[in-house]
Formats: C-alpha cells, structure tokens, sequence
C-alpha cells in the first residue's frame, strides 16, 4: 500500500485498489490507442466483465496517460504501476489465437511384435 499511496500521491494512479477490470469509456480510447501503437489487437467490442461483489474501481481509471511506461521511484512502485498498466490493456485484448500441429511418429519395425505409434499435439 505504501508503494500504491506513493504512485497516488505523485498522480501517477487515481485510485488504489484494482480489483475490478472493467475500464471507463474513457479510458478506452487511451487503450486502444496504446495497442494499436504496440501492434496487438484488440477485442471486437468492448469488454465488460462481472465484477466480484464490492470490488473497487476499475484499472484504466488508475493510469492517467497508459503510454507511459515506467513510473515510480522504487522498484515497488515501478512494478505496481507496470502491473495495473498492463492489466488495463489486456483485459481489452482480443482473444489469443493458437497454431497447434498435430504430429505422428511410427516406428519402421515393430516392437516386441506390436505396432509403435505416437500422436501428439504441440504449439509451435
């Protein structure tokens, strides 16, 4: 709380908790602008989420400007504000997308009268 109280202080966030990953629609235009400038996509439609009973205010209210990077004098306010910042942004991303290749190996002879064969999957 002392590095969240010192981020707040210095107006580098404008709320401590962060427990609720809904963002205004104000800091939406901010997030969509910091994606598409680090080259990622972002979801078809705004995302909304159900919020746990009495979670607090949303992650993209705390940033004020998400395409700074690093803020903070300590290596405990650098990584807070590193992990709101990015909590923000991702919780609009759009939905990762996978290659998986299918592979099939059998043996030439078989072993100890039986057929040897594997089939796996794996990302690339």
């Amino acid at each position: 709380m002392d590095a969240a109280q010192k981020l707040y202080e210095e107006g580098h966030i404008t709320y401590h908790r962060t427990d609720n990953p809904n963002v205004s629609d104000e800091a939406l235009g901010d997030i969509y602008a910091v994606a598409v400038s680090l080259g990622l996509d972002m979801a078809d439609k705004p995302r909304k989420f159900k919020a746990l009973r009495g979670a607090s205010r949303a992650p993209g209210d705390n940033a004020y400007a998400l395409d700074v990077e690093e803020v903070g004098e300590t290596s405990a306010q650098r990584a807070l504000y590193k992990m709101i910042r990015l909590r923000a942004i991702a919780c609009q991303l759009a939905d990762a997308r996978y290659a998986v290749r299918t592979v099939r190996l059998d043996a030439a002879q078989p072993v100890k009268g039986k057929a040897v064969e594997f089939e796996g999957k794996a990302a690339p």
